[in-house]
């Protein structure tokens, strides 16, 4: 099940809004005997907060990293996307054994520019980008 906000709804309103669907679908699921697992993706286009993304275009990813507490795990790059997979401990890991490799990787950026606009697109998502980037 994808759930989203339209374009431009992006204040208090729709986070609470979100938050509120997760919390009905959760208790939902585990009436139901299943326990749910989260995945959150945000994708948006980069703004001049990263100007010098045409200079640098691994800023954002050194900004995140900073602000996370993120170490790299593993990396895709071609001439116009750059992926980059990362492991924060303050995530929680992907299997419930933190000593298991899968559970090295929980956060995944990825910033892709448009060979026609040139315009560049952030995609950030926990544990891993599951969409289009």
């Amino acid at each position: 099940m994808t759930a989203q906000t339209e374009e431009g709804h992006s204040g208090p309103a729709a986070q609470q809004a979100m938050t509120r669907l997760q919390h009905e679908l959760s208790g939902t699921l585990q009436s139901l005997g299943l326990a749910p697992q989260w995945n959150v993706m945000i994708q948006g286009t980069l703004s001049d907060t990263f100007a010098d993304m045409t200079e640098d275009p691994l800023s954002v990813y050194h900004w995140l990293s900073e602000e996370l507490q993120l170490k790299e795990v593993g990396k895709y790059q071609d001439t116009g996307s750059t992926s980059i997979s990362y492991y924060s401990p303050l995530l929680p890991a992907i299997t419930p054994d933190p000593s298991a490799p899968a559970s090295r990787m929980n956060f995944q950026v990825a910033v892709h520019r448009n060979s026609m606009t040139r315009e560049q697109r952030l995609t950030i998502a926990t544990p891993a980008i599951s969409i289009e980037y």
